[in-house]
């Protein structure tokens, strides 16, 4: 959407392109505004979803952030076949604990972590 307005603006000219570029502008942030509603309230921030492929369980988990902290707080959700939640898990940490200082994720301290979480990660995907 942002492209298609750069185009316009670049082609038309400004305000040639103003009610085309405006209603980009609006058509943009309706999408953000159902993409953010889809991930907070339809995936509640679920950040992995899995099944076993033999037993059927479930794995979800969900990662959560207080404004104006920094803890990372990560649940995880195992159940079974019938969606009854077995085991729930919590780990919490900083920022810092597993994010570097440009904001990637450090694979091996997160999985280590979710590993003491989740006993059914196998040592290989460590």
């Amino acid at each position: 959407m942002t492209g298609l307005v750069f185009y316009l603006e670049r082609t038309k000219g400004f305000y040639a392109a103003y009610n085309e570029m405006a209603a980009g502008v609006a058509v943009y942030f309706v999408l953000a505004l159902a993409y953010q509603f889809w991930i907070s309230k339809v995936e509640k921030n679920a950040k992995y979803l899995g099944q076993h492929p033999s037993t059927g369980s479930r794995i979800a988990i969900i990662t959560s952030s207080p404004k104006a902290t920094s803890e990372y707080n990560v649940t995880v959700y195992i159940s079974d076949k019938s969606d009854k939640v077995v085991e729930t898990q919590e780990l919490k940490g900083n920022f810092t604990d597993w994010f570097n200082v440009n904001g990637f994720i450090v694979y091996d301290k997160f999985a280590t972590a979710i590993a003491s979480v989740v006993p059914t990660v196998p040592k290989k995907d460590l």
